[in-house]
């Protein structure tokens, strides 16, 4: 193992598991994972906090499940954070969900190598152009967001924003702290 692939902080091993990470468990994996805690190594690591765990995986439920955005244009704004974050782990976890979504691998590999790939709709390109501005510029042009607010609610584009956010937020976190994928 090189330095950047030995985890900050331990997994945590069913042996060390306090209550609160048991509960924590049982609230990501049902009660099974009160005794045998996860498989994910993001989730063996959040069971060291478990409050915090429990209000992110909440968070992160609700852009992954309940969000406005359909799961097409998540997932394309999912791998194009990845992608900017250059997170392995990230992009490997939902390159699945993507293809579930319908998205195709020539459009997965378009996410990442060209954004401005010519069969994106305009919809699409404007949400990959919005995503490389928030990561690259902390805005979005107001080009850029005209687009968005012809095509998206207001729901909609919060979700779309906090879509980006959450998954900016995990990649720097596993970045950091160095988290692992799983072996297969």
């Amino acid at each position: 193992m090189t330095e950047n692939e030995i985890p900050r902080i331990p997994l945590i091993e069913p042996d060390e598991m306090t209550d609160a990470a048991r509960d924590f468990f049982a609230f990501v994996d049902g009660p099974g994972g009160r005794a045998s805690g996860s498989k994910l190594n993001v989730i063996r690591t959040l069971a060291h906090n478990p409050e915090l765990g429990q209000h992110y995986f909440q968070f992160g439920v609700y852009v992954l499940r309940f969000s406005t955005l359909n799961a097409r244009l998540r997932e394309l704004v999912t791998l194009r954070t990845a992608t900017l974050y250059d997170s392995d782990y990230e992009w490997t976890k939902h390159v699945g969900a993507a293809r579930q979504a319908g998205i195709s691998d020539e459009e997965i590999d378009a996410v990442r190598a060209e954004p401005q790939w010519p069969h994106w709709s305009a919809l699409e390109k404007a949400l990959l152009t919005a995503t490389d501005q928030m990561i690259g510029q902390n805005r979005i042009d107001d080009g850029v967001w005209q687009v968005l607010a012809g095509e998206l609610d207001h729901k909609q584009q919060l979700d779309f924003v906090f879509t980006v956010s959450s998954y900016a937020m995990l990649a720097m976190s596993l970045g950091a702290l160095n988290i692992q994928l799983e072996p297969e």
